[in-house]
């Protein structure tokens, strides 16, 4: 493997992502929402549900809406907590636990979720299959798999937390990822991982405190899969245990095939990324 150092790059970025702050004002108290119940409408969750049917809740858009109204959802041997299907639902304010996957964002996407945390889920806390996904203030810790798992492209992931997960704190499989502003800390694999993703833009996140000694993660980290085109800059790496940032491919720098573009140095504790 090799490191070195690259020009940083200062770059204007206008416009990075346009959040849809979506009101459910007009949602109205469901008689009871009930685990395997598939909404269709907008609707308010009014008690803590603990579901043994996989998927526990299913939200269709563009009509499907659930507000859980801090209330929760918890696994009981479920593979999947909340799953958002068709175009355009919208999932907000609450707490998905003891799954396998916590909130799975399928079907033909423009999904939103807002202000969810999740916890205890084996594989992802949340993950993104579908495409043009907004995810946007929510909380995905202390998860036995990764924090978040992006696998569709052009996903949004703006202004979310993600600590305390046993592997990743973010993985990045999906395209024209755009993941801005997200603090991920103490995860036990690297904070942010581009595993196999092209024309993805990781700008002006923080990475702290991620690893485990000897296992060669990172703040950052660029897995050796020929990626390209990514734009990596204006992040802050702090006190990662092996390395704020790294690229595993055999020629970082100059690769034809690997074109990432990263502000300040890739290398063991740099700081800023």
């Amino acid at each position: 493997m090799e490191l070195c150092s690259t020009t940083f790059y200062k770059i204007a970025l206008f416009t990075m992502i346009g959040i849809s702050n979506v009101s459910i004002s007009d949602a109205v108290l469901a008689d009871h929402v009930e685990c395997g119940d598939v909404i269709t409408s907008a609707l308010v969750l009014d008690e803590d549900l603990v579901c043994d049917i996989s998927p526990a809740l299913t939200v269709v858009g563009p009509d499907g809406r659930l507000d859980m109204s801090s209330n929760s959802v918890q696994c009981d041997g479920t593979a999947v907590g909340v799953v958002l299907e068709g175009r355009a639902a919208l999932l907000r304010a609450g707490s998905v636990s003891d799954c396998d996957i916590g909130i799975s964002a399928e079907g033909d996407g423009f999904h939103n979720v807002q202000s969810m945390t999740t916890s205890a889920n084996s594989i992802a806390g949340i993950e993104l299959v579908s495409n043009s996904t907004y995810l946007t203030g929510s909380t995905s810790k202390s998860n036995t798999g990764s924090g978040l798992i992006i696998s569709g492209q052009r996903s949004n992931v703006f202004q979310n937390t993600f600590e305390e997960n046993s592997l990743s704190g973010i993985q990045i499989d999906g395209d024209r990822s755009y993941v801005t502003e997200n603090f991920c800390f103490q995860n036990a694999g690297s904070g942010i991982v581009l595993n196999d993703t092209d024309n993805s833009w990781i700008v002006e996140n923080a990475s702290e405190n991620n690893g485990t000694p000897g296992a060669g993660t990172a703040g950052i980290i660029v897995n050796a899969f020929d990626q390209q085109y990514n734009l990596i800059i204006l992040n802050v790496g702090i006190l990662n245990v092996d390395y704020d940032a790294q690229d595993l491919n055999s020629d970082p720098c100059n690769s034809t095939i690997l074109r990432t573009v990263l502000g300040g140095e890739i290398g063991r504790n740099q700081g800023r990324i």
